[in-house]
Formats: structure tokens, C-alpha cells, sequence
């Protein structure tokens, strides 16, 4: 009898889950990164008496962030999932598969199917190209930050570029999180680097101000510096001192003139670009730059390299010409494409056929030249004149 009773309590058990199974259908839900890798997968239960829509049955079960518009529900993140620079820029969105297929509609109007697959899927316009310049970016930041800002050295170049990100909106750093050398006051160069430093951790100014207002350039490349440095400290207020020093460097140019020193100077007049005096100078520096360029960048000190080419990038951006346009191109490859050609296994190279990547020079001068091309392409719109000097982020 015991073994009777065992009998009938297993088969009721298994018309009991038979009824539970027929009254709990499910579906899958899963999430892709724009690489194509899941990185979320759930099944989600649809119970044969309920009057809830798909989407509000995800919304109940993961959590869906939406808005609703006349063309249906965009779905704009899944759970924790949103696409990379949410809320920045629409380089990224969630496109909707159902079984393998992009749906033509909204999920609010797909009707369910037993044992469906709903995919969100994070899906670019951007080309080959722009996609591999974001990883490169973002792994730099990522891998490689605390080699360019410590205690014992910082990378104007690179802490200037991270606070231009930030200023856009892309939030990729935390200021706070990094070390910073002492800053130092006792020549033009240090107090321009104490100057990005500064402006990184919020710092008061004063003292740099004073300390720079003392001192007066001996040669372009002090001057250089120094007018790079009012503009992070003074902004737009003209002191008599910064028309000085750029009066110095209409009138000096370094003994050995290159179109490297003409991108820094390009960057250095950004504030009093539109004055009538300046506008001839900015006019014989860009052209020393279209001197110089060939289908593998701009060349300095004999052969084109990367170092210079970032350079004339960054001094171009600060005047409002577009390295990647027509007036920049040769035999069909403009300056951000040939700066890209010298990308090594880490940072990039100095000489295209260089065996090591050059990390001290090239390699900060790229990434600040890269990162003020992707806020260009991202963010620039013709109807709109951008801030754009990586000396000057505009908060």
C-alpha cells in the first residue's frame, strides 16, 4: 500500500507540473554589446492569463528605461545595460531582434511567442574606422593614465584631453582618483603644466597668476607656453602682458621654423585669433602646416612623423579648420587618417617604420589629437562654432 500511495503522489506531481507548465509559457531576453557579446541573458515568464504587453512584462521582470513617442517605444537601456555615451552622443543606441530578426516595429507592438527570443542589441552608425579610434581611447584611459599622471610626472597633453572629455559630458575620469606631481612656479614651462594640473583638481589660481604675470618669454616656445597658460588661467580677460608676449611671437619665430611649432603656436593664439594683427599670423602658420604635408601626415626635421601631425591637428581644431576636410587631404588620406597609420602595439610610433612605439612624445600628442577629433565628429555641427582649444576646456 505505501508503495502504491508513492505511486499516485508522483503522477500527481507530474499533472501538477504539467498544469503549471501550460499556465507559465516563458521567452528569452537577452542583451549584446556592439562587439556582439551577451552580456545579459533571462527568461522571462508569460503567464497565459495575463493582460500585460511584452514590454511591461520585461519592464516588471529586468527593468526597462523607455520613453514612449507616435513610432512606439524606444528602448534606451536594459536593467544595468545602456549603450556606451548615453546621454552624450547617439553614436550608440539599443537596435531590437526578434529571433535573430531586427524588428521593423517597437517591442510595445510584438505579440508573444512561445519560446521567443527578444535581443537588444548594441548597434553603432559609426564606420570601422571611428569605432576602432573610441576602443583606442577608451583602453588608453583605462590601461594606461597612471603612466602620464603621478606624483612624479604628468602629461599636459593627456590631462588636458581628459578634462576636454569631461567638459563634453563623456565622464571618463574622476580627477580625484589620480596623483599629481607638487606644482611648480618657478619657470613658464611649469607653470603651464601646474596651470592643466589646477584646472583638473578646481584649484585656486592665484598664486599661478601672479607667478606667471612675473615672467616674460626669452624665446617662441616660452611664448608659446605662456599664452597657452593665460588661457586657462585668465580666459578671455586680455591682460597687457599676454598682448606683449604675442606681439613677441609674431615678430620671432624659433631659429629652425617647422610645422610642429606652427600647430602649438595655432593653439597658443586660440583667445586673440580674430584680432586683425593675429589673423596674418594664423594664416602663415597654417600654410607652413599645408607645406608640409604629405599623405603619411606632416613633416618635421626631414621626414613626415606623428609627433608633428598631432601637433598640426590640435593647432588646426584651435582655429576652426578641419583636419580631416578636403583642405587637409593628399592623395586621398587627411591628417586624422595618416595620424592613425603610425598606431603601434600600445601608443604610436614616431617614424611610421619604426620598430617601438615612441610613448614619452607621440604617443600624448595622439591621444589628445584623437580625443579632440572624436568631440569634433561627435559633437560639431555646422550651425554651431565649437570652443575648441585643448588648452581652454569651456566648463
Amino acid at each position: 500500500m505505501k508503495k502504491l500511495g508513492l505511486l499516485i503522489l508522483f503522477f500527481l506531481s507530474v499533472v501538477l507540473l504539467a498544469g503549471c507548465q501550460e499556465d507559465r509559457d516563458t521567452f528569452m531576453v537577452e542583451v549584446r554589446n556592439v562587439s556582439g557579446e551577451v552580456v545579459m541573458s533571462e527568461e522571462v515568464v508569460y503567464p497565459t492569463d495575463t493582460t500585460l504587453s511584452l514590454l511591461e512584462l520585461i519592464d516588471e521582470s529586468i527593468g526597462l528605461d523607455y520613453t514612449m513617442s507616435q513610432w512606439g517605444a524606444f528602448i534606451q537601456g536594459v536593467g544595468d545595460f545602456y549603450p556606451q555615451e548615453f546621454g552624450v552622443t547617439y553614436n550608440y543606441y539599443l537596435g531590437l531582434y526578434i529571433n535573430d530578426v531586427m524588428s521593423s516595429t517597437g517591442l510595445d507592438a510584438i505579440s508573444f511567442e512561445p519560446d521567443m527570443v527578444i535581443s537588444f542589441r548594441e548597434t553603432t552608425m559609426l564606420n570601422a574606422f571611428d569605432l576602432a579610434i573610441d576602443a583606442w581611447i577608451l583602453s588608453f584611459i583605462d590601461e594606461h593614465i597612471n603612466t602620464y599622471i603621478s606624483q612624479e610626472v604628468v602629461s599636459q597633453h593627456v590631462l588636458a584631453a581628459l578634462i576636454l572629455l569631461n567638459v563634453h559630458g563623456y565622464d571618463v575620469m574622476d580627477f580625484n582618483t589620480l596623483s599629481y606631481p607638487t606644482v611648480a612656479t618657478d619657470s613658464i614651462g611649469h607653470l603651464f603644466k601646474s596651470s592643466v594640473v589646477a584646472h583638473a583638481k578646481n584649484l585656486p589660481t592665484g598664486d599661478l597668476e601672479t607667478a606667471l604675470l612675473s615672467l616674460t618669454p626669452s624665446n617662441p616656445y616660452d611664448a608659446v607656453a605662456y599664452l597657452n597658460a593665460s588661457d586657462i588661467l585668465f580666459g578671455e580677460a586680455l591682460t597687457t602682458k599676454r598682448n606683449e608676449v604675442f606681439n613677441y611671437l609674431m615678430t620671432n619665430d624659433p631659429a629652425f621654423m617647422d610645422a610642429d611649432f606652427a600647430g602649438m603656436a595655432l593653439s597658443a593664439v586660440f583667445t586673440i585669433q580674430d584680432s586683425i594683427s593675429a589673423q596674418s599670423y594664423v594664416s602663415r602658420m597654417i600654410q607652413e602646416i599645408k607645406n608640409n604635408q604629405t599623405n603619411t601626415g606632416v613633416s618635421a626635421w626631414g621626414s613626415s612623423n606623428a609627433s608633428s601631425t598631432a601637433a598640426s591637428i590640435i593647432g588646426l581644431y584651435a582655429v576652426g579648420e578641419d583636419p580631416r576636410s578636403e583642405a587637409y587631404t593628399v592623395d586621398g588620406v587627411d591628417l586624422v587618417e595618416a595620424l592613425w597609420s603610425y598606431k603601434g602595439s600600445v601608443g604610436f610610433k614616431y617614424l611610421i617604420n619604426d620598430s617601438q612605439d615612441d610613448l614619452a612624445f607621440s604617443t600624448p600628442q595622439a591621444f589628445a589629437a584623437l580625443v579632440m577629433y572624436k568631440i569634433y565628429r561627435d559633437q560639431h555641427m555646422s550651425w554651431t562654432t565649437l570652443e575648441f582649444n585643448l588648452w581652454r576646456s569651456i566648463d
